[in-house]
């Protein structure tokens, strides 16, 4: 503890002296530090592709990959994986700190810690401000060095090496004379399938990496986009090999889009409706999920983005799909899918471009290559030489004098191939340190003084604090004993980040340490979650409606959010309650997932009710007791009188075949249009059902007006099309397939529907004969307007109902073709 205590003072007094005295020293060559493949486990076993550091005493290797919107160094907590064995994790992380291994790790409060301006914090993360060493292995050392150590169990920390304008990283190694100055080049070297190292260099650039003559751009105004590398994009052409076909991914609405060169994030990132252009033009099909296709479906066009200035890029075929990658189980990035491609292209077309923050990744500097200086306000790009570099570098340094560094051999920019002396440079910066020893005497013996008068003070107040109020009531249920599920429970015990020995020794009083939330009654508890997190009214997780043309057939779905009735939904819920600790967080989740009723309101396809329900967890899944969907009409297959079944090119869904519970039929039959079931409803029903929940889960689907599965309602509208019972048979055969051994939740599927009063009782007995037992009726209080005969009827009453699919008695048969389908030109099937 006095180790740690005499180095935290050691190096705020060296940081302060450096910070008062800045100066820029030419004669240091560049840090060139090589962005390339890194062994970040103990076991040697994960490999990540960033900058190597080795932090604390001895070296935690890290691989880091350069940020330009962080200020400081983020390292991950140990404990986010666990242990530092589950090499999975750790890959992925770029490395785990674990700070009870390092004997010159040095916890630091906030206010007093020696960083650059806080970085934004998720809200669920936890954040712990420290100083240690810092390696660049043969290239320098840095004592005192600001690091972040950022644990997050819902999103993920964000591990990176800052490059920000304000960067702690940047001003730490060239104040401790490791670099010449803060100017940095930035290649981010290759990876493809025959992947390039690339490399980052403080204090100047590689020079044989740059070809051609290098472009100038201001450093960007944060109001614009939160990042300090901005550029204008002015046209963006997906094209063909041969260069004949050239399609604009600016609609027209759109004709420009300011973006962030970012080297963290390796995909681009375009508006909205620059994806659903792209999607367009390269036949998307969107059952494979971010930007997918099939290997035999390739897309065979190159990316050319071009901006405001001229600047031109062209992202090549090769480059822009690849097959799909990710890391396997040892962290190690490789081709996970081989029948599949990956698109460069982050896939977001069902947001809204307002909410989007554009971005050139990775992907982009692979084939340009950056030079950063922040002290002049500007940025430079050239295209980058392609190909291995070999042993052909050419590092220039780039470096202003100040007056504390002209005199012999002080020049403004210097070429340097060689290494630096490792030594020389921890010497350089022992140098700076035994300057401020000469005082730490007399300030150790100050703040010894000061901490035993205060500590004196707090044990009396204290005392008198516990005379006053006396012991707290015994018999209450603590938070604590809430049981934390299996998923956000750590595998070890979580190390508590507090502050140095010398503060935590004293006791709290009691009526502080035992006066909180937790020590509330738990039926107090319970009572301030019904009113705090319950509504009276569905809770709207999704609200869109998909944008229709002449041409919705040939175009991509646009979607148009009703993002009022979302918000407008939890307004008055105090949701920052679910954000809380965890044993607060767990408590009051139950409440709010198992008392609230939740609804996906208009156009989807089902695809975010499965990212909503993954997303949550399977604990809390197995709360629910209430989920709302609309459901609209099956899209349409053509069946051939063998019963085949072909794609309708003009169907606004996507084909699936038909679904194995259904028999074929077993002879010829009319050939005709039939319900194409989408796949993604059984997973919800999965999902569902292995969540384990202990009571009944009511699944409603909402069909609409005037829409009831197997009955023909208004045969006289020209675009009548049947709604068979195909859907809501298989549904409930899933429904008894995952919920029948006892092990699964217990599952309720209703279906709501409204009519006309004088439709619903004309049909009434047909829609029991079709398979449905009719509940909860109810005439609206409203009255419809007939939309298609106005001029005989003005006025007619609505009747709501729900539905209920009876008991399935014997083996599934698929509905027979729709008799309507004469009705659509058969010449559209291919």
């Amino acid at each position: 503890m006095a180790l740690r205590w005499a180095l935290a003072l050691v190096w705020t007094v060296s940081w302060a002296v450096h910070t008062t005295a800045v100066s820029v020293d030419c004669s240091v060559p560049p840090l060139s530090l090589p962005w390339s493949n890194i062994t970040v486990s103990a076991n040697g076993v994960a490999v990540t592709r960033g900058i190597e550091l080795g932090i604390g005493t001895p070296n935690q290797i890290f691989s880091l990959r350069p940020s330009t919107t962080l200020n400081n160094t983020r390292v991950a907590n140990v404990l986010d994986c666990g242990s530092e064995t589950n090499t999975s994790c750790v890959g992925g992380k770029g490395g785990v700190f674990d700070n009870s291994k390092s004997s010159t790790f040095v916890v630091s409060l906030k206010n007093r810690w020696n960083g650059s301006a806080a970085d934004m914090e998720a809200a669920t993360g936890a954040y712990v401000y420290f100083n240690d060493v810092i390696d660049f292995q043969a290239n320098g050392t840095v004592l005192g060095y600001p690091l972040v150590e950022n644990s997050d169990l819902v999103s993920g920390p964000e591990s990176g090496l800052p490059l920000g304008q304000n960067s702690s990283f940047l001003a730490a190694i060239t104040e401790a004379k490791v670099a010449p100055s803060s100017v940095w080049g930035l290649d981010a070297g290759d990876r493809s399938l025959s992947p390039r190292d690339g490399k980052l260099v403080v204090g100047g650039y590689d020079s044989s990496r740059v070809a051609g003559n290098l472009t100038t751009f201001p450093i960007g105004n944060w109001t614009q986009q939160p990042c300090p590398l901005q550029v204008t994009v002015t046209e963006a052409w997906y094209f063909t090999p041969d260069g004949a076909t050239r399609n604009n991914l600016f609609d027209g609405n759109t004709t420009s889009m300011v973006a962030c060169v970012e080297p963290f994030q390796q995909r681009f990132t375009l508006l909205p409706s620059m994806v659903t252009q792209f999607a367009y033009w390269t036949r998307y099909n969107v059952t494979y999920s971010g930007l997918t296709f099939p290997v035999d479906t390739r897309p065979d066009g190159a990316l050319e983005i071009r901006l405001d200035n001229g600047y031109r890029t062209v992202i090549p075929n090769d480059y822009l799909f690849t097959l799909k990658r990710g890391s396997d189980e040892d962290g190690h990035y490789v081709v996970t899918n081989s029948s599949l491609v990956e698109t460069g292209i982050e896939y977001n077309a069902d947001n809204e471009n307002a909410d989007v923050r554009p971005i050139l990744g990775g992907l982009f500097l692979t084939f340009n290559y950056l030079l950063v200086d922040y002290d002049n306000n500007r940025f430079q790009m050239a295209p980058t030489v392609q190909g291995p570099q070999g042993s052909n570098a050419n590092i220039t340094a780039v470096c202003t004098p100040t007056p504390a560094t002209v005199g012999p051999g002080a020049t403004s920019s210097q070429t340097n191939t060689s290494h630096a002396n490792g030594s020389s440079r921890a010497a350089a910066i022992g140098g700076g340190i035994a300057g401020a020893v000469a005082g730490l005497a007399a300030i150790a013996g100050l703040c010894h003084f000061l901490v035993r008068r205060r500590r004196r003070d707090r044990q009396r107040q204290d005392q008198r604090a516990e005379q006053s109020f006396g012991p707290m009531a015994m018999g209450r249920r603590p938070c604590s004993e809430v049981q934390t599920p299996v998923e956000l429970a750590p595998t070890t015990a979580p190390t508590l980040h507090e502050l140095p020995d010398r503060r935590q020794d004293k006791k709290l009083p009691s009526i502080m340490a035992q006066s909180n939330f937790c020590s509330l009654p738990v039926e107090i508890r319970h009572i301030i979650y019904m009113h705090s997190l319950v509504s009276s009214s569905p809770v709207i997780v999704w609200a869109a409606k998909f944008l229709r043309s002449f041409r919705q057939h040939r175009t991509p779905r646009r979607l148009e959010w009703d993002r009022l009735a979302m918000a407008s939904s939890t307004q008055n819920l105090a949701l920052g309650v679910l954000r809380s600790n965890t044993a607060i967080a767990v408590e009051a989740a139950r409440f709010f997932y198992r008392e609230n009723r939740f609804l996906f309101r208009g156009d989807h396809e089902y695809l975010p009710v499965i990212a909503w329900l993954d997303s949550i967890g399977n604990q809390n899944r197995s709360y629910l007791t209430s989920l709302e969907m609309s459901v609209r009409r099956p899209s349409k297959a053509w069946q051939t009188p063998e019963g085949a079944r072909l794609r309708i090119t003009n169907n606004f869904d996507d084909f699936s075949p038909r679904h194995p519970h259904f028999a074929p039929p077993s002879g010829l039959s009319e050939w005709g249009e039939v319900d194409v079931i989408n796949p993604a409803i059984e997973t919800i029903i999965s999902l569902f059902a292995r969540s384990g929940g202990s009571r009944t889960l009511k699944l409603r689907f909402d069909l609409g007006f005037d829409t009831i599965p197997g009955i023909e309602l208004d045969t006289d509208r020209e675009d009548v099309t049947l709604f068979s019972m195909d859907l809501p048979n298989l549904i409930e055969k899933w429904r008894i397939d995952y919920t029948s051994n006892g092990t699964h939740g217990a599952m309720e599927v209703l279906w709501r529907a409204e009519t006309y009063r004088d439709l619903f009782l004309e049909k009434r007995n047909l829609i029991e004969e079709q398979g449905w037992e009719i509940l909860e009726e109810e005439e609206a209080e409203q009255v419809q307007l007939a939309l298609r005969h106005p001029e005989e009827q003005a006025e007619r009453p609505t009747m709501r109902f729900s539905l209920k699919r009876k008991q399935l008695t014997e083996p599934l048969v698929a509905a027979d073709p729709d008799p309507y389908s004469w009705r659509t030109d058969p010449r559209g099937l291919h």
